[in-house]
């Protein structure tokens, strides 16, 4: 039997979360080794990468990202494609996904950390979980440097938290208007576009697939868990509900084992 390929993650960052769900689609097996963000990125130099993360290796594979992974096998494995090559199609999903991608999820990462990274009991355990036993043991004295780093280059202040608001809802309020007429974002099956919503719009929304990546409801700061709530409310909510059942979810795997994704996948934490 074929060893799986591994795919080097920092666990709970939007691109992870998107290559995941691309990798779901697929049906591609695979082992995830999860690490911190900057060891992660350091990481990838040796398997491939640029320190990009995620990158996907192994079997003949280098790839850094969903994007990447999408041009390759929807090539290779044909339909049904993510990113079909007939226009104008195919302009508009790379367009939703760019959208998504790196409009929404530059302001979701961003109000999602400003509220969790002050929670340093619940992020120590929450970060914690996928990674090395002496990655935990090490990370309660490595988390006060993570913790500023991240703040930094996510430039986590008051006004930068109102502007991500602002972005944030403005697009939501797109993708509901969409949604009282269509099922997915573009076309009429699951294409990247929908993958970019659901993986970039996942911390806010807490979908039960997503959700181990962060403190349990219980443990959030309570400005944090009225924005989830509300957020929860929008149609958009059950519309990435939809889409996560669609790939398939992890949801059987998840029950047996908190490491397991999906059918024929195989995450293995080391």
């Amino acid at each position: 039997m074929t060893e799986p390929r591994t795919l080097l993650a920092f666990a709970p960052m939007i691109n992870c979360e998107a290559t995941r769900c691309v990798l779901e689609h697929y049906r591609l097996p695979y082992r995830e080794v999860d690490r911190l963000f900057g060891w992660a990125n350091i990481l990838t130099l040796f398997h491939g990468g640029y320190g990009e993360v995620p990158v996907f290796y192994g079997s003949g594979v280098r790839l850094s990202g969903p994007y990447p992974i999408v041009r390759r096998f929807d090539a290779e494995l044909g339909s049904p494609q993510l990113l079909p090559l007939e226009q104008p199609l195919r302009g508009r999903i790379e367009a939703e996904w760019k959208l998504f991608h790196n409009g929404l999820s530059s302001g979701v990462a961003p109000l999602a950390y400003y509220y969790l990274l002050p929670k340093t009991r619940a992020m120590i355990k929450s970060f914690g979980e996928p990674i090395s036993p002496i990655g935990r043991a090490m990370l309660p004295l490595i988390y006060p440097g993570l913790r500023a780093l991240l703040s930094t280059l996510l430039r986590l202040t008051p006004a930068r938290i109102d502007d991500c608001r602002t972005r944030i809802d403005a697009i939501l309020d797109r993708v509901d208007r969409r949604l009282a007429h269509h099922a997915y974002m573009v076309g009429d099956q699951l294409t990247l576009a929908d993958i970019g919503m659901a993986s970039a719009s996942a911390p806010i929304l807490l979908p039960r697939h997503y959700a181990k990546w962060v403190p349990p409801m219980a443990d959030l700061p309570s400005a944090f868990a009225a924005i989830v709530a509300e957020t929860r409310m929008r149609p958009c909510a059950a519309y990435v509900d939809r889409i996560y059942a669609e790939l398939g979810s992890r949801t059987a795997a998840t029950a047996a084992s908190p490491h397991t994704t999906g059918k024929g996948v195989v995450a293995q934490l080391e």
